[in-house]
């Protein structure tokens, strides 16, 4: 099983929030939170279990388990939704700032 840290910024993205929400909430800074979407580090138990508080989600939810095939289809396709996600969010902060104007 192998962690996917794709699957949290999916869930930022899914709730509406941003990375600094989310740090905010479960007590992290954003640049640890980077060094886990980067994989440059591993998550502890601990704050897997504040992240899946955070979303009600299983931990189980953030592991692959699939075939070595699949998972890079499932991968690919959760990086191209997450992709087209970031960019609806932006244009929609860009509408909300205008609005602000």
């Amino acid at each position: 099983m192998k962690f996917n840290p794709l699957k949290i910024k999916a869930l930022i993205l899914t709730k509406g929030i941003n990375q600094e929400i989310l740090c905010g909430e479960i007590g992290v800074t954003k640049q640890t939170l980077i060094n886990y979407f980067n994989g440059r580090s591993k998550i502890d138990t601990t704050l897997l279990a504040k992240i899946c508080d955070y979303f009600n989600v299983t931990p189980g939810y953030f592991y692959d388990v699939e075939e070595p095939e699949t998972a890079k289809k499932t991968k690919k396709y959760i990086e191209q939704r997450v992709d087209e996600l970031e960019v609806k969010l932006s244009k929609i902060e860009e509408l909300m700032q205008k609005k602000k104007e």
